[in-house]
């Protein structure tokens, strides 16, 4: 709409016939100066009318809303997980340990020749054959160790009872002979001294006796040559033979342990126990060559999952409450919904100055296939030990949850929006807690309304939520 306040004159002139230059404009859409300064003023008050009622708008909706939600009460809510109740010592993170692991790397080289260990999570018992090396090299020292064995308890054996039997009966033979020219010399010198003096020239009696002292000497000869031959070797060589047979003993004991280290067979426990291991890494092929000592990596490795510990570090500070045999509970990263029970078994005697924390090994009572060696967990170190009695496995929620003035115990249930009465049923009251046997499900969530009544449906706003662990933390 157009508004003109010009004379009667010019609205007469307005009604005749437009002039052409009008004409072009009109169709140009374009519109004279004059005209557009009054059109911006209407639309700048249309505008400036429009941003009034929006402010205005909008500062009713805030104050409406505040009052609204100043009428709803705030609350805080308590997490129900279901689960009982325990007091904590220590909250640490550690690792899924086996109590027996062997990384098995062979003690002699060569080529391996069969292999027969199973793959991965396959298990082996103690005693069974994982693979071969080449023997035929050891088997041949063993042999040459035995055989200078054999030489060395000889040479011990005629050291010990002289020599052979043939050399003795020898040397008797030539004492008796001896013995025999001995009689005759004293036959000789006995006649010739009882003859009478002159009968036989002094040439004759020197010759007689001479005769007779070489017989006597000849037979002791041959008594020493005897003795000599019959006698025993003598200490120092008696010691000599026995360290030769040590030593050649010892090479061939060296040997026989080398040929039995081709064979890599699967170990005893940590005890010399025998037991199934379960294969962890399997490094090792038919026809690679091992050389021994300088392999980076073992050939493979097994480990007992039957008996699983916690490794944790526990802080200088905090040794003062650990003790051996504290009761403790194991929850594993992967599966939180899992709580295993165990103990405090041992502590290492030193301290890693770098940690400032000693290393803490706990023994899982009921490790189960779930566990598995590396494993990321978390251990609770507990006061004292769970109790086999039912009503201490029961879960607690705070005493002040409960809804007073009620008969029967009656908590409420944030419901997204509002609060819901639920009728649960009680056991027994620890401290500032009670037992819930039944009536709630893990994961409700508990309101704690405080001092402010509350109806049943009645909106209320979170304020805030205190998790219900099924551990309170440590205190301090």
């Amino acid at each position: 709409m157009l508004h003109n306040q010009g004379h009667p004159g010019e609205l007469a002139a307005m009604s005749a016939p437009t002039p052409e230059p009008v004409v072009a404009r009109l169709r140009s859409f374009q519109v004279a100066e004059s005209e557009r300064r009054g059109g911006g003023r209407i639309r700048r008050r249309y505008w400036l009318w429009l941003a009034v009622l929006a402010v205005l708008a909008a500062s009713g909706w805030t104050v409406r809303s505040h009052l609204m939600t100043s009428s709803v009460p705030e609350v805080d809510t308590y997490t129900f997980t279901g689960k009982a109740t325990r007091e904590v010592v220590l909250d640490l993170s550690g690792f899924i340990v086996p109590h027996t692991k062997v990384a098995i790397s062979p003690q002699v080289g060569g080529s391996i020749s069969k292999v027969l260990l199973p793959e991965e999570g396959k298990t082996v018992k103690t005693g069974d054959l994982l693979f071969t090396i080449e023997d035929t090299r050891y088997r041949t020292e063993l042999e040459q160790a035995e055989a200078a064995l054999t030489t060395a308890q000889a040479q011990k054996k005629e050291l010990e009872h002289g020599r052979e039997k043939e050399e003795i009966d020898y040397a008797e033979a030539v004492l008796n002979q001896a013995k025999v020219q001995q009689g005759l010399a004293r036959a000789d010198y006995e006649r010739a001294r009882k003859l009478s003096p002159g009968s036989i020239s002094r040439a004759e009696q020197d010759r007689i006796l001479t005769a007779y002292r070489d017989a006597e000497a000849a037979v002791n000869v041959q008594k020493r040559n005897l003795d000599r031959i019959k006698a025993k070797a003598c200490a120092e060589k008696r010691e000599a033979a026995d360290a030769e047979v040590r030593r050649a003993r010892a090479v061939r004991d060296r040997a026989k342990y080398f040929l039995e280290q081709t064979r890599i067979v699967a170990p005893d426990d940590s005890e010399g126990k025998a037991c199934v291991f379960t294969v962890l890494q399997k490094n090792v092929n038919p026809g690679e060559s091992i050389q021994a000592g300088l392999n980076n990596s073992p050939a493979c490795t097994l480990a007992d999952l039957t008996q699983m510990e916690a490794e944790i570090d526990v802080q200088e500070h905090d040794l003062g409450v650990l003790k051996i045999g504290t009761p403790c509970e194991i929850i594993p990263d992967a599966y939180p919904d899992r709580v295993y029970r165990g103990y405090v078994n041992r502590k290492q005697p030193i301290i890693n100055r770098q940690r400032g924390a000693v290393q803490v090994k706990i023994t899982i009572a009921n490790p189960d296939d779930y566990l598995l060696p590396d494993m990321n967990t978390r251990v609770l170190l507990l006061k004292n030990a769970p109790s086999a009695s039912a009503d201490d496995e029961l879960p607690e929620i705070p005493r002040r949850a409960l809804v007073p003035g009620i008969d029967a115990p009656t908590v409420f249930l944030f419901d997204g929006q509002v609060a819901r009465l639920r009728q649960i049923d009680l056991g027994a009251t620890v401290g500032d807690r009670v037992q819930v046997r039944k009536g709630l499900l893990p994961g409700d969530k508990i309101v704690l309304p405080g001092d402010q009544p509350l109806l049943d449906g009645q909106p209320v706003r979170l304020r805030g939520e205190i998790k219900g662990d099924h551990l309170e933390r440590r205190n301090p």
